[in-house]
């Protein structure tokens, strides 16, 4: 054998050297359903680790300036660490960014909704999105155990928990973009949002629209003017095992429906039609900016 294509031993891999706080960028993390939370949750790991800091407190707190974590599902949070291999430690820390879906029953909301004499505007639009053939689908206990991987039970889940999302969502970018934060490199106009999720199961495919346009708005509202949402999506073909592959299959294929339409309609009056939650009181008739859903899908 020629000596220049001689194969040798395999050479170690090198471990990357930690990248100084002050050159790292800020970024917000959303983590959607079961794959998408502990993607999250991993990622958050691994951060950790590459954190520098003086001592313990100080590498925390450095950490909590750097980065922020949003984690909505079905799921306790106990559960959801418990997937991820992470230590109960920190849990607490973790509790305020966490959005719990579990609680809500799916028809019992619907049933208020149809039964009010006079319907909020967030009733109205559930039944409207639920109509008459998305009943047959609807969860009878809590969403708990998941949302059976039916996309409108996690929506429904959504819209009833709707003001705790938004309120973690905001807390967690005016922290990272707060003026007395000075660790990292300072967000200008954009500050780097990740969202997570799976396009296969019931929760985060049925969610990931209204978490996109509700994180948008927010960002918009505190001064980011072009938002820097990146979606990392797992596709059906991540799933081989699952046991109804007709269902995941289906999951995706609505969800990327989804997502092309409002890519190529990306006027006010085409998500207003959809959208879980009117979070406007002057919905009715309001023209919203022109916006692109997120910057990039990596499948």
């Amino acid at each position: 054998m020629d000596e220049k294509f001689k194969i040798g031993p395999p050479k170690k891999a090198r471990t990357p050297k930690p990248m100084p706080n002050e050159h790292k960028q800020r970024a917000l993390f959303i983590g959607l359903g079961g794959s998408g939370v502990k993607t999250v949750l991993k990622t958050r790991q691994r951060l950790l680790a590459r954190t520098e800091g003086a001592d313990e407190p100080a590498r925390k707190k450095a950490f909590r300036d750097l980065y922020r974590f949003i984690l909505i599902d079905t799921d306790k949070l106990s559960r959801s660490m418990d997937d991820a291999g992470l230590p109960r430690e920190d849990e607490e820390e973790l509790r305020g960014d966490h959005v719990d879906l579990g609680p809500v029953v799916p028809i019992q909301v619907y049933n208020a909704a149809r039964s009010a004499e006079a319907r909020t505007p967030k009733q109205k639009r559930l039944l409207e999105y639920v109509g008459t053939t998305l009943t047959r689908d609807l969860r009878l206990n809590s969403l708990r155990d998941g949302a059976g991987a039916y996309r409108v039970n996690s929506r429904i889940g959504l819209a009833e928990t709707y003001d705790q999302a938004a309120s973690a969502i905001q807390s967690a970018i005016e922290a990272l973009t707060s003026e007395g934060n000075t660790v990292g490199i300072k967000p200008g106009t954009a500050l780097n949002v990740w969202v997570v999720s799976s396009l296969a199961g019931g929760t985060g495919s049925g969610i990931l629209l209204d978490v996109l346009y509700l994180t948008d708005r927010i960002l918009r509202s505190k001064g980011q003017a072009a938002p820097k949402i990146r979606a990392v999506l797992f596709t059906p073909g991540s799933f081989t095992s699952f046991h109804t592959p007709e269902v995941i299959m289906s999951n995706g294929y609505s969800a990327m429906q989804e997502i092309s339409y409002f890519l190529n309609n990306r006027s006010a009056n085409h998500f207003r039609l959809v959208s879980a939650v009117p979070d406007r009181a002057d919905w009715e008739g309001t023209a919203f900016a022109s916006w692109p859903v997120y910057e990039a899908a990596i499948p």
